[in-house]
Order: structure tokens, then sequence, then C-alpha cells
């Protein structure tokens, strides 16, 4: 969607991204300066990837890049639209199950992967305490893992999320001006390659990563996931604390933030 300036975009993203886990949404200059959302959804398969898998990250991309075109309508009624692009390299058509052979291009794996259920994530990480959320949520195998060192892990609803945040003081401590900032900064990090979603709440600034497993993830595919998420994470919140204490240095807008990276 194209928007003039002073749209209030950084806000509006930041509480798309805060409260959906598809698509990443962030806003970048054209050539007529004109602001423009974009959105992104990425699926890694370092460890290869099943058909099931694939359509179920298909599905969900495509029902949260619906949604995000309607959360835009509502707000700016009459921004214009981009048309959606089309794929860029080789594609598969027809029955892409004909693709899963040994040695395939693409990565398919065949046969079906076990559910993702917490005592099967991060059982080799040192000092993890896991939570079962209360009452049918827990029973269905939602909760989340907390680790002595690094980001932590939830799981909800068939979406593994990944992620550590920097608490920046309390809610309506930070005056408009820095929080403006803040959700800007947020933008930049969304903009960059890869799937970290940066949001800001009022007090805590938080980074993520979210990824579909409803279609379960094999040992191989879950170990890489969460090793390359926490990785992908703790980097990226590293660096934003970086950023917020030289901008502190200069100035009194933000509080000495700390990390639970």
């Amino acid at each position: 969607a194209g928007l003039g300036a002073g749209s209030g975009v950084d806000t509006a993203l930041n509480s798309w991204n805060a409260g959906h886990t598809v698509p990443r949404a962030y806003a970048r200059l054209d050539d007529s300066d004109q602001i423009r959302v974009c959105a992104d959804s990425v699926m890694t398969c370092g460890a290869g990837v099943t058909v099931q898998q694939l359509d179920e990250w298909m599905r969900r991309a495509l029902a949260g890049l619906s949604a995000l075109r309607e959360y835009l309508g509502q707000r700016w009624p009459g921004a214009e639209t981009d048309a959606v692009a089309a794929p860029v390299g080789q594609v598969a058509d027809g029955d892409i199950t004909a693709l899963v052979v040994d040695g395939n291009p693409y990565g398919l794996l065949g046969g079906k992967t076990p559910a993702v259920l917490l005592p099967r994530i991060g059982v080799e990480v040192v000092g993890r305490t896991e939570v079962k959320e209360s009452g049918v949520s827990g029973r269905r195998g939602n909760g989340y893992l907390r680790f002595a060192d690094g980001p932590d892990v939830a799981l909800h609803d068939g979406t593994l999320s990944v992620s550590s945040g920097i608490a920046l003081g309390t809610p309506g401590s930070l005056d408009p001006d820095t929080v403006d900032w803040l959700h800007a900064l947020c933008g930049r990090v969304n903009a960059l390659p890869g799937s970290v979603v940066a949001v800001f709440d009022g007090a805590n600034l938080t980074c993520a990563v979210h990824r579909p497993v409803g279609s379960g993830l094999s040992d191989a595919q879950l170990t890489d996931a969460v090793t390359r998420d926490r990785v992908a994470v703790r980097e990226t919140v590293l660096m934003l604390l970086s950023e917020i204490r030289e901008d502190s240095a200069g100035t009194d807008g933000v509080e000495d933030g700390s990390a639970d990276a």
C-alpha cells in the first residue's frame, strides 16, 4: 500500500506485528517518497520440508496477508494497492508430491512428522524450565520454556515462538517522541532480511520469530529451527540494545534498558 508522509504508519504496523504472527509488516520509502507497506513470511527449511509443512505455511501466509490488507484498508481506505508480485525463480506446477524423490532440488521430504510438544524442545539446553499453560490450553500442549541464558520458547496452538526482550521503563513512562522513535526503530529491524520481528508495547521492546508447526517437525527440523531462531533473536536484541544505549547517551528520552537475551 502507498501512503503519504505523516500517516502514523510505524505505530499502526507496530500494533499489527504485536497482535499477529504472520505476516511481518514494515514500511519503506519508494522512489516517489511515498511510504509503502510491505509484508513477508519467511519459511526456513535448512533441514528440509514436507509437503504438509509447505501447505500449512502457504495457507497461514495467505490468510495473514488477507487480514493485513483488511487492516490497512480500514486505516487508509484510499491508499494505492500493489498487485501481488509474480514468483521469482523456478516454480513447480501440479501435484508437488510427485517431486518428493531423493535428491530433489526443492528440499522436499517424504512422510509425516511428529507433533511439536514442549518435552521435545531444547532438552539439551542448560537451565531449561518447562511451564504448561493453565486449563484446557495446557492440555492441548500449549506452554512455554524458560532458559537460564538466551531467548525463551513458547508453543501456542500450532505456532512456535522464540522471543527475548528489553525492559525500557513502565507503561506511560516514556514521552510520545521516544515512543515514536522506538516504533520507527522496530520498523527498521522488521525491514531487514530474515524473520525476526520487533515490537514495542510501551514498556518492553520484544524480538521474536514465529513459525507454524501444526504439521509437526522431525527431530532434525526442530533442532535446526530452535537453534537458528534463538541465535537470530539474541543477535537482534543485542543490536537493538546497542543502538538504544548509543541514543540514550546523547538524550534523556530512553532509559538504559536491560535485556534478557
